[in-house]
């Protein structure tokens, strides 16, 4: 994949006392370059070995049929193969499981849900998009970007694309009409960063526990903000 010609940003609401905006909203763009790095002896692996370990926050019965995106996945990677693409491991290793998705909660009430297509963002020279996450209000939502070279990337819009219909209203034929930012090189990189953050935020916001109660890997990322 040539240079990507978004701008990099993360995109996720502020944290109280650790990484503020001086005005409300729902959700704020943090320079991507500034994110605090993981840590070397965190594997992000493929199968997400270091997600095993931390509970699940949703039961079968709330959230077993939502999230059984096997056959639907199944049909996606047939689309894909068909026009040249591959998912990578990773996001179907995710997906795929229930298990794993039911780890992740959200303080803005996000929503993992795939497209019904594969479709080619105009102007690209062959870049594709799949949407596998969606805000409850439906003002944020997180693509899957692939090319026929076997590389991708996260990217962000605001505007929802997962059916046909929703594709091909006039949203204009710029890339950044579709796509608005990079927020993520890998798929593993976007699930640590958006799981580690919203666990932050609940401990932190919600749950009033203080810093001194994070688990090493939360105040290490924490620590980031602190010293800067």
């Amino acid at each position: 994949m040539k240079e990507i010609p978004l701008p990099k940003s993360w995109i996720f609401s502020d944290i109280k006392g650790i990484r503020e905006k001086d005005y409300s909203a729902t959700y704020y763009h943090f320079e991507y370059d500034k994110l605090p790095v993981i840590p070397n002896h965190i594997e992000l692996d493929d199968k997400f070995g270091w997600l095993e370990p931390f509970p699940q926050y949703f039961t079968e019965e709330q959230w077993g049929k939502i999230y059984n995106f096997g056959g639907k996945l199944e049909v996606l990677q047939e689309e894909a193969k068909q026009k040249g693409l591959s998912i990578p491991q990773s996001f179907i290793n995710f997906m795929s499981k229930s298990n794993l998705i039911k780890k992740i909660r959200s303080n803005t009430s996000c929503v993992f849900d795939l497209s019904d297509y594969i479709e080619e963002i105009p102007n690209t020279n062959g870049i594709y998009f799949l949407k596998f996450l969606s805000d409850s209000q439906f003002c944020c939502h997180w693509y899957l970007c692939l090319d026929k070279e076997g590389h991708y990337f996260i990217g962000n819009s605001h505007k929802h694309y997962r059916s046909k219909s929703e594709y091909n209203e006039d949203y204009g034929d710029e890339y950044k009409d579709y796509i608005g930012k990079f927020c993520s090189y890998t798929f593993n990189e976007f699930i640590y960063r958006f799981w580690i953050e919203n666990e932050i935020w609940y401990k932190i916001v919600w749950e009033k526990i203080g810093i001194e109660n994070l688990n090493e890997m939360e105040k290490q990322y924490v620590q980031h903000y602190l010293n800067n």
